[in-house]
């Protein structure tokens, strides 16, 4: 499985945004996630986490809530 695209609605500080931009996906060989300390990387990993193995039971609204709006959640669109 592959991961092709991710648009996040509402997680963390995401709102409303798509991985990748434009009209490429992440369907290479290899994609390298950088950035500096709070830019984002271990929300983003959290988020393709929840979505793949479910929210929480308990306390689903304080997993990772949208901060800047936009509703929890959002959808990955994946290869098989």
């Amino acid at each position: 499985m592959k991961l092709r695209r991710l648009h996040l609605t509402g997680f963390g500080h995401f709102c409303d945004v798509d991985l990748p931009t434009g009209s490429e996906d992440l369907s290479g060989r290899l994609t390298v996630i950088h950035g500096p300390n709070e830019a984002g990387k271990s929300t983003l990993l959290e988020f393709i986490r929840t979505m793949l193995f479910g929210f929480p039971d308990r306390g689903r609204d304080r997993h990772f809530p949208p901060f800047a709006g936009g509703r929890h959640g959002g959808r990955l669109q994946v290869l098989d």
